[in-house]
């Protein structure tokens, strides 16, 4: 179905109307199918025994997305990956997922050696594949590989004809007639990746590419929308958050009709700073990866608090208690989801796939266990009221904390270790508490380093706290509320003093507890932004601060905190700027 969606609209486009536009450069609907059919025959030259698994490891590009068509078109199941992943992140999904071949460029090469594979930039044909009956059926469209609770992520397999009924079920719900632009800022491991470009390309849009460092600085954020004029946009409430923190009039979102937002909860402040300021409308969408992408939908353009709306066609919802029993209207009870947009649950994961996929007692409907509370409303809509485990999502990725602990646990100085989240939906954070094994010293820097090599960035905690006992319930669990209060205490102790060690230092200071909403006394000027729980949302505060304080302006390419380990480092930054001033 998607291959022939895909092929009836190239046919009843003008061969020069653009598909993609990616780094200033236009490339047109003729060019996207060219491509797509000489990766088909790379792919079909691949000496290897099967052909049905594929990892696509590639920098974002429009070669990448062509990549992606291919697989669909050659019904090859596909793992997204991203390169930037830590290398043992990446080997263990390669195995896991037992690819046949990996589709990427030869700077990754060394990620894989002994896998078949064929390399983009260096082709070894320009012939091309143009007639795709030849190839047989495959029911799995993708494997995503989202966070798991045993220390390795899991594999969630997506199904042709759930990603099908979801292409087709979003037109149908939200009215995109007469628009044709969107911005594709999120990453390829990210599931709603495919909102952004298998879709577009379905409908017949045309796509704006946003670069690696056009994604995740607001700044070139801001001026991609206002000069490609983009119409139809979807963020995290994290990343437009980070874009509102920038651009406080959101002028950028001035060509914006349809703005969708989803991936974690959608904040009240929030919502109402963007309707005040955007004649969009405004959608908040809700989905776990195992009901492909997005399962409900609601437009708050005229509603005061967000809700997650009413599924999408052919998808079933379902409010239960504790045995899987329906609740009434209005009480709080698990949310259970049932039919086409089912996955075909967890690769290489019997026991976790049985759990989460499973039959109502009452009727015999085959759902998935969302894991998530909500209740009906009498209008219909589902309210999201929080989590049943200790999942979390922060910038839009799902996040099993226990999969954080137990890479810290492996470190061998490491006794225990126990991670919280920490602060409201627009300043959430992780904060990671751990005890040592006696007489071993470790510092934070090197349990991030620890961690940085086992784990995606987005995972790293913000703040590591060592715990000398920590406190238990009378049924010897780790008290999750009582070590909360012990974190709270230890922050606030605070810092010895210190007098400033360089210049602006304390207007640095001033903006980050500003910011903060936080009093750290005086630290020296060697503590890491990282210990003081800044991330990219709250640093662009603190630069838009810092900015309007000092009269100077931060580089394009210096608005990322990762840029700045310690408060010297910032403020050296900021002394050489203001010298450029004067």
């Amino acid at each position: 179905m998607l291959q022939s969606r895909f092929s009836q609209m190239i046919l009843h486009k003008k061969k020069e109307q653009t598909a993609i536009k990616f780094l200033g450069n236009k490339l047109s609907y003729d060019w996207l199918q060219h491509c797509i059919n000489r990766i088909a025959k790379e792919i079909s030259m691949i000496s290897c025994p099967a052909k049905q698994t594929a990892a696509i490891v590639l920098d974002r590009s429009p070669e990448m997305i062509a990549a992606i068509m291919a697989m669909l078109q050659m019904k090859i199941t596909f793992v997204p990956i991203d390169p930037n992943f830590p290398k043992e992140r990446i080997a263990w999904i390669l195995q896991d997922a037992q690819v046949d071949f990996i589709v990427s460029q030869m700077k990754y090469k060394p990620f894989f050696a002994g896998i078949p594979s064929c390399f983009l930039d260096q082709p070894s044909t320009e012939e091309t594949i143009d007639d795709y009956s030849q190839f047989a059926g495959n029911p799995l469209a993708y494997v995503a590989y989202t966070s798991g609770t045993s220390g390795n992520p899991k594999g969630v397999m997506v199904t042709r004809k759930g990603l099908a009924n979801f292409i087709e079920g979003l037109a149908k719900r939200i009215h995109f007639e007469g628009l044709h632009r969107i911005a594709c800022f999120t990453t390829v491991s990210f599931d709603i990746f495919f909102v952004e470009s298998i879709a577009a390309l379905v409908y017949g849009w045309e796509i704006v590419l946003a670069s690696e460092e056009e994604k995740d600085n607001p700044r070139k954020m801001a001026k991609l929308l206002m000069e490609e004029k983009v119409e139809i946009l979807q963020l995290t409430p994290s990343r437009l958050q980070l874009l509102y923190n920038y651009d406080s009039q959101l002028a950028s979102l001035k060509s914006v009709k349809i703005l969708m937002v989803g991936g974690e909860t959608f904040p009240d402040s929030l919502l109402t700073c963007v309707k005040q300021k955007t004649n969009a409308k405004i959608y908040n969408m809700y989905g776990p990866t195992e009901c492909t992408i997005w399962a409900t939908v609601s437009e708050l353009t005229d509603k005061e608090h967000p809700d997650i709306g009413k599924p999408l066609p052919n998808i079933g919802v379902w409010v239960v208690d504790d045995t899987l029993r329906p609740v009434p209207t209005g009480q709080i009870g698990e949310l259970c989801l049932s039919g086409a947009c089912l996955a075909a649950g967890y690769h290489n994961q019997e026991k976790r796939t049985a759990q989460s996929f499973c039959q109502l007692p009452e009727n015999g409907m085959f759902v998935y266990r969302t894991g998530d509370f909500v209740r009906l409303l009498p209008s219909g809509d589902l309210e999201y009221v929080g989590r049943k485990d200790n999942q979390i999502k922060l910038h839009g990725y799902r996040i099993e904390l226990e999969e954080i602990e137990h890479n810290l646990q492996d470190h061998p100085a490491i006794e225990r270790a126990i991670a919280l989240a920490e602060g409201t939906e627009d300043q959430k954070q992780i904060v990671l508490t751990y005890s040592r094994v006696k007489e071993k010293k470790v510092r934070d820097s090197e349990l991030r380093l620890w961690l940085k090599n086992r784990i995606p960035d987005y995972m790293l905690p913000a703040r590591y706290v060592e715990i000398e006992d920590y406190p238990f319930t009378l049924n010897g669990k780790v008290d999750r509320k009582a070590l909360e209060s012990l974190i709270e205490k230890k922050t606030a102790e605070g810092y010895e003093s210190h007098a400033p060690a360089c210049d602006y230092e304390q207007e640095i200071w001033d903006a980050i507890q500003s910011v903060r909403n936080q009093s750290y006394g005086s630290p020296p000027a060697e503590t890491t932004l990282m210990e003081l729980g800044i991330d990219s949302l709250s640093f662009i505060r603190i630069a838009v601060r810092l900015e309007e304080t000092l009269g100077f302006e931060f580089e394009d390419r210096m608005l990322d905190y990762r840029l700045f380990e310690t408060v010297r480092e910032l403020s050296d930054y900021v002394s050489n700027q203001l010298k450029k001033c004067i």
